[in-house]
């Protein structure tokens, strides 16, 4: 018998094998289309968050869109959606895009319905099932406004936080920030007393095509040379130039933000006390940008002359990569973690075999699942093999996305050139009892568990036997 949440009221019901139907307590009948996926594939449920007009039912808009196009860009990629509220949505929605209609924001009056989607065959998983909330801004410009409308958020694991700072700084008559939007929904999730810790927090920074001057560059050039920007009017053959490659998108995708996580903490106004209040809740904290239209309406009519869509795919393949990688953790992870360094300063760990020698090392004793350091795809299932030759993609020297990624009971070995930036940010927790590093010269490197080797394989075994306690004989 399987568990499943309720789309509409968010209570627990029970399913019985095979059974496709079900009316549920509150008097809701929940879609059949619904109930035989979830039954056998956990839905992703996910809400958007943000002030009034900051973009997020725009965004939905673009996603829609997007959505239905991705079969272009990734072989067997279809869509389905799980209820009549779903498809005349879209429809509608559609019809929106066709005819530039700028769409009218959410009301607060209205309770927020699910958007039911199923995304099949996309990022190697045979079901991806979305319930997506659209919240109504005016909730989050009223601390007690949220009580009536924070069930939604209960089982949401990743929250999307719309925030447009053009408008924060040139629109805003209330002198909102960051930190007061967190609260505001810090403080709905306390009356329903549910507990933030490891759900994921995702600041969208929107209407970004506006944020030209501000944002880094290397963030900027990111979002003009998006392949996906107008992946609705693609032909095949066109798309079949820009295939999805999910490791390096993904990677990108971290690398953007922790950069917009840096400009966050330096030019945004209150944005050190956002970080740090998030953080202290326990959340996982993600950054990324994206324009969902690219031009204003025109003279005050309800049209818009462009839509030009920047990085619209960036949040659902965060929020699909951090689901799908818990469920794996959990189903298909091994007991050892081998996370390799990459980037030219690390070329000397690829002419020297250790990766190869360290997993054959490791698996003698248990399944080994490989990771490159910055990222939390892994390079195959478990018990692929280490590549022999340096990846030509570079990340930031980061260990946070597969510590948040992998079991808290795996054992991890990286294997390093140069120091890790964040390693500091798991002092005294249970990693330094299971994380070791082997690296070249650890002058830089302060950790409980490292050790110093040369280009020979001869001390690895001892090293390693070391790290985990061991008996690798």
């Amino acid at each position: 018998m399987a568990k499943l949440i309720c789309p509409y009221c968010h209570s627990t019901q029970l399913v019985e094998p095979g059974q496709n139907t079900l009316i549920c307590q509150c008097g809701q009948e929940v879609p059949p289309n619904f109930v035989k996926v979830a039954r056998k594939h956990p839905p992703i449920y996910l809400a958007t968050v943000g002030n009034t007009t900051h973009g997020k039912t725009t965004y939905i808009d673009s996603l829609a869109v997007t959505i239905e196009n991705l079969g272009k860009i990734s072989q067997g990629t279809f869509h389905d959606y799980l209820d009549n509220y779903t498809f005349e949505e879209i429809r509608r929605i559609r019809c929106q895009v066709q005819e530039r209609e700028e769409r009218k924001s959410t009301h607060k009056s209205e309770q927020p319905e699910p958007l039911l989607i199923s995304i099949r065959n996309f990022l190697e998983n045979p079901f991806n099932t979305l319930a997506v909330y659209d919240l109504a801004g005016e909730v989050f410009d009223d601390r007690e406004a949220i009580d009536e409308y924070s069930q939604p958020l209960k089982h949401v694991n990743t929250i999307w936080f719309f925030i447009s700072l053009f408008d924060l700084q040139h629109n805003d008559e209330q002198g909102r920030t960051l930190s007061d939007l967190f609260n505001i929904y810090r403080t709905g999730m306390e009356r329903i007393q549910v507990d933030t810790k490891d759900r994921k927090l995702l600041v969208i920074y929107t209407k970004a095509d506006k944020l030209a001057n501000d944002l880094p560059g290397s963030v900027r050039d990111y979002l003009r040379i998006d392949p996906y920007q107008t992946l609705d009017i693609m032909k095949r053959s066109e798309a079949e130039q820009h295939q999805l490659d999910e490791y390096e998108y993904v990677q990108q995708l971290y690398r953007i933000s922790s950069e917009l996580e840096e400009f966050t903490y330096d030019e945004v106004d209150g944005g050190i006390s956002f970080i740090n209040m998030v953080k202290a809740s326990g959340m996982k904290l993600s950054f990324c940008a994206v324009s969902s239209i690219g031009r204003e309406s025109s003279g005050g009519a309800n049209q818009m002359l462009d839509y030009r869509r920047y990085r619209v795919i960036d949040p659902l393949l965060l929020a699909l990569n951090h689901t799908n990688s818990s469920h794996k953790k959990k189903s298909s992870q091994g007991k050892f973690i081998l996370v390799i360094d990459t980037g030219e300063a690390n070329q000397v760990i690829y002419e020297s075999g250790i990766p190869q020698a360290a997993f054959d090392i490791l698996t003698s004793n248990d399944s080994v699942t490989t990771y490159y350091v910055g990222t939390s795809i892994s390079h195959g299932p478990p018990d692929t093999k280490p590549p022999e030759q340096n990846p030509p993609s570079k990340m930031l020297p980061v260990i946070g996305p597969i510590l948040e990624t992998v079991p808290q009971n795996s054992y991890v070995l990286i294997i390093t050139n140069r120091k890790i930036i964040d390693l500091n940010d798991f002092d005294f927790t249970e990693w330094q009892n299971r994380l070791g590093i082997i690296c070249f010269k650890k002058d830089d490197i302060l950790w409980p568990k490292v050790e110093a080797i040369n280009e020979s394989t001869y001390e690895l075994t001892r090293i390693v036997e070391k790290f985990f306690d061991l008996n690798l004989e």
